[in-house]
């Protein structure tokens, strides 16, 4: 690959594939990892990151990164960040690794949402989109393959050596789909509702011919059958964001169109709940939450708690924290073995907590407000864009704004390479969609 570009438009066609790839990969790094080369297992975890700086490279070059206040402030924080890095470097040199893991966490992603910002478009969108439906497909048998297996098999293979597995019940398996954790499932599965629930509302403009109505009728079973299997509580909380920031705008700015489809969607969900709730299925996710509440608490107050149980640690956390990276999983498998995978949280388990107790009060506080600030600006372009009659971007951010604000984005890697990929597709729609209207307007003028 020739990394030299002549034309900003060379560098945009080439970020826009580099992309697709990084996507891809999300998707499909976790079935190289867990059952054909678990040997590289870690290697191939980073195997998005030299593509990332690719796609920096061309964004230097071509002078691609989008300038607004959310890029300066991420600037400010990033400095900050680097310079108490280094000084935990110089005092404590053997834990250079978990510092350098962290500072990729914190840092190396959240700029792929500036540089899309001026290279995506909706049309990138429907791209990204009709790979995550045509994988779907698969991914789907696949996942009705783990679930109706035992825990034992080898289809519900995990990372660790020991085989261990989350389950949603006695025998019953949290299926992984093509991930190495639950998490990545249940983002794939939002972000394939999100896609398909577009489609949905704007028909005439994502499908048409006999072939693409046969694949999206197909998609329809699968996406039940993946919303239904998951056995987490938190795709049913995705799923109502991104219903609510819709009917929230469109009842902020009515069309017409949109509100007939949503009046659909509403009837067409609760037929398929209804006929859902007679199934065992159902009664696992039942007997799941109950069981979950009886040991964890109420899931509303858990995602309420989170948003302020950080202050806790203010007056107990050092000044400059315990250092950046050092509540990862990464540290817990340095400082505890492999073996211990999954068995607890080193500092804690919330975003927000860790945060602090990882960069002190005063950095780790600069962190989180850059992060409110952050999902601030996208929900204003997911607005203006809708306004301008591009739905896609308040779709994603009904998913994707709450994992920006406190998702584990510092913590567990395909949360973090799902909350840039998607903020990044969000802004680039959004942006492109304001500026067509703003173009629009001024012809007019």
């Amino acid at each position: 690959m020739n990394l030299l570009i002549s034309h900003k438009s060379e560098a945009v066609l080439a970020i826009k594939k580099l992309f697709i790839i990084i996507y891809v990969l999300m998707i499909l790094e976790g079935v190289l990892r867990k059952w054909f080369f678990p040997s590289i297992s870690s290697f191939l975890f980073f195997i998005k990151d030299p593509i990332v700086l690719i796609i920096y490279f061309y964004a230097f070059q071509a002078n691609l990164f989008y300038k607004c206040a959310a890029y300066y402030l991420y600037l400010f924080i990033s400095l900050l960040i680097i310079l108490q890095a280094i000084v935990f470097m110089l005092i404590n040199p053997e834990g250079i690794i978990i510092y350098a893991y962290g500072l990729r966490n914190y840092l190396l992603y959240i700029p792929l949402i500036f540089v899309a910002a001026n290279c995506i478009n909706a049309n990138d969108i429907k791209r990204i989109a009709r790979i995550t439906i045509t994988l779907a497909i698969p991914i789907a048998v696949l996942v009705f393959f783990q679930y109706t297996s035992p825990p034992t098999a080898y289809i519900n293979k995990g990372l660790a050596d020991e085989g261990f597995v989350f389950m949603v019940a006695e025998g019953v398996v949290r299926p992984y789909g093509t991930f190495t954790f639950t998490s990545g499932h249940v983002l794939f599965v939002i972000s394939f509702f999100a896609f398909m629930l577009s489609s949905f509302i704007k028909t005439h403009e994502r499908i048409s011919g006999t072939r693409e109505k046969i694949i999206y009728s197909v998609a329809c079973l699968c996406l039940i059958l993946l919303f239904f299997t998951t056995g987490s509580r938190s795709v049913y909380a995705y799923a109502f964001l991104i219903i609510f920031s819709l009917t929230v705008c469109n009842f902020l700015a009515p069309q017409k169109d949109v509100t007939i489809k949503l009046v659909s969607f509403y009837f067409i969900a609760t037929l398929v709940f209804f006929i859902f709730s007679y199934t065992d299925t159902y009664q696992i996710m039942v007997d799941r939450n109950i069981s979950a509440i009886d040991s964890e608490g109420s899931p509303i107050l858990r995602a309420i708690s989170s948003l302020f149980v950080f202050t806790e640690f203010f007056n107990s956390t050092p000044f400059f924290g315990f250092g950046i990276g050092s509540g990862t999983n990464a540290a817990a498998v340095l400082l505890r073995g492999t073996s211990e995978q999954g068995m607890g949280f080193l500092l804690a388990e919330d975003e927000w907590s860790r945060i602090v107790l990882e960069l002190g009060y005063l950095i780790g506080g600069l962190y989180i407000i850059f992060r409110i600030f952050l999902v601030a600006w996208l929900l204003k372009l997911a607005f203006y864009s809708y306004k301008a009659g591009e739905i896609i971007p308040i779709i994603l951010f009904g998913f994707i704004g709450s994992v920006v604000l406190n998702g584990v984005m510092t913590m567990q890697g395909t949360v973090l390479v799902y909350a840039t990929i998607f903020s990044s597709l969000l802004a680039g729609a959004a942006l492109s969609s304001n500026n067509k209207l703003a173009k629009r307007k001024h012809e007019n003028t």
